[in-house]
């Protein structure tokens, strides 16, 4: 299967490109494609992930819809699917 995979912002930076597309086998979850898409890239890894999961500082994206409202990490990817990470500013 083949998934899209998009970083927004300084997070494309830190990753060292816009996007990449990853081919991954059946029932694999968002869980499995973060350990695979940070491994070499713990800058990346930092900015994005702490001991419960996801950073407040980032929303990631499965096919434009907030992964909390679907499975979290726990999230089974799909032939096709883009998973957007964007980091979110909260300013006063």
């Amino acid at each position: 299967m083949k998934v899209r995979v998009r970083f927004l912002g300084f997070l494309a930076r830190l990753y060292g490109s816009g996007e990449t597309t990853v081919d991954v086998p059946e029932n694999y979850t968002l869980r499995d494609l973060l350990r695979m898409i940070v491994k070499r890239k713990t800058r990346f890894k930092n900015a994005v992930l702490n001991d419960e999961g996801f950073k407040e500082t980032v929303l990631t994206l499965i096919n434009q819809k907030d992964v909390g409202v679907l499975n979290g990490l726990d999230t089974e990817l799909k032939d096709g699917d883009e998973v957007v990470f964007v980091p979110v500013s909260h300013g006063g």
